[in-house]
């Protein structure tokens, strides 16, 4: 699992690329628990690979996002992403962690 990335800056730049890599990305299922937590299942592609994930996301009071942890199979598709959001972001995502915001992204990448 890849340490906790800080900061909105990261988050969204995450995100974003995120975005662009995957291929039919589809939200399948969503589960809500109680107030403050929200699990999204989804599917897409990179590349040869075909993966399942499950975004899980947690919120304060205020309804903000507080957290947001994902987690991706086969292996092979996660290693898949984890290459090319390297290629794409990887400098950024190491100065973006030296900011230290108050959000929080946690990716397994």
């Amino acid at each position: 699992m890849q340490s906790p990335i800080p900061g909105h800056t990261a988050t969204l730049l995450v995100l974003t690329t995120v975005v662009q890599i995957f291929e039919n990305f589809r939200y399948d299922r969503i589960f809500i628990a109680g107030s403050h937590d929200a699990a999204l299942e989804f599917a897409a592609n990179i590349g040869k690979w075909q993966l399942k994930g499950i975004d899980l996301i947690k919120f304060n009071d205020a309804g903000q996002m507080i957290e947001f942890e994902v987690m991706i199979r086969p292996i092979k598709a996660l290693q898949a992403l984890g290459e090319e959001m390297g290629n794409r972001i990887g400098p950024q995502l190491s100065w973006q962690a030296g900011r230290g915001r108050s959000a929080l992204i946690v990716a397994a990448f």
